[in-house]
């Protein structure tokens, strides 16, 4: 990710979809067992949404499942580093988190499906797409 500019409006977008993910889950979903204010629980609902955004700005990302620091997790990455901006969960300060892809406490899983079904259905990220639609124009 040489691109500073890139790298700025990732970061941008990526602290936009944290707060927007949490107004989500206090107005809509209203999930108590997680998702407080260190988002955990909300990595699948946060890092779909953060593909969502960045895919309407040109930017590609892939998806990642795996695990992290021996937890389940999810992930993008791009251009060869991850994207994580969930990461608070596990004790790390940037709200958005960015290392090199091959960092020894990420390590992708061999299934790489979208793993929904996990969630009650109402929980399913892109049904709540609209809720994230006009955060590419605010950056």
């Amino acid at each position: 990710m040489q691109d500073k500019k890139k790298l700025k409006l990732i970061k941008q977008l990526g602290i936009q979809v944290r707060k927007r993910v949490k107004k989500l889950n206090r107005e809509v979903l209203d999930y108590e067992l997680c998702w407080n204010s260190n988002l955990a629980g909300g990595c699948l609902m946060s890092s779909y949404m953060l593909q969502y955004v960045l895919k309407k700005q040109g930017i590609k990302s892939k998806l990642i499942r795996g695990r992290c620091r021996d937890n389940y997790h999810w992930w993008l990455v791009i251009d060869n580093n991850i994207v994580d901006i969930t990461a608070t969960q596990f004790g790390v300060k940037e709200r958005v988190y960015i290392i090199p892809s091959d960092h020894v406490q990420y390590k992708p899983g061999r299934r790489q499906s979208a793993g929904f079904g996990v969630w009650p259905k109402r929980m399913w990220p892109p049904l709540h797409v609209e809720f994230f639609e006009d955060i590419g124009t605010l950056a």
